[in-house]
């Protein structure tokens, strides 16, 4: 019997009776790229689901051992990424504290150059007393003292 026929005796569609020929529910070969099926000379619209033949609370054990196995791994992951999220966390702390350090020492250098500096300038004048010339005569004298 070819796989429409077989589809429209167990009202199903062409695709459920090639999984369940793949699947070894029905007695099928392929024979040149074509599924022959033979049925049990049962009645026309028995189905071979294989739910008939598994019950359902082994069904569902099965289903819940592979739900925790699942779990299991997820748990494991999260874990190791927690494990890892703490690591750079680490690191990123450590580096911080190595630039507040780093920082203060460049603060406290600053702060002993200020002094040395402010002493070796001269004040600043005016654009119009550049221009005009003012305030030469107290630079000169600085100077040469």
């Amino acid at each position: 019997m070819s796989v429409s026929e077989t589809a429209r005796r167990l009202n199903v569609s062409r695709s459920t009776v090639k999984r369940w020929a793949n699947d070894g529910r029905l007695n099928a070969q392929k024979v040149g790229g074509q599924w022959l099926i033979e049925l049990d000379d049962g009645p026309p619209n028995e189905r071979p689901d294989a739910q008939s033949e598994r019950s359902p609370a082994g069904d569902l054990a099965q289903q819940v051992g592979v739900l925790n196995e699942r779990v299991e791994q997820l748990t494991a992951q999260l874990k190791a990424a927690q494990k890892e999220r703490d690591d750079w966390k680490a690191q990123a702390d450590q580096l911080h504290e190595r630039l507040r350090e780093a920082h203060l020492l460049t603060a406290q250098e600053q702060q002993r150059a200020i002094p040395e500096r402010a002493e070796s300038q001269q004040p600043r004048r005016s654009f119009w007393d550049r221009i005009l010339g003012r305030g030469e005569e107290q630079q000169s004298t600085d100077v040469t003292e």
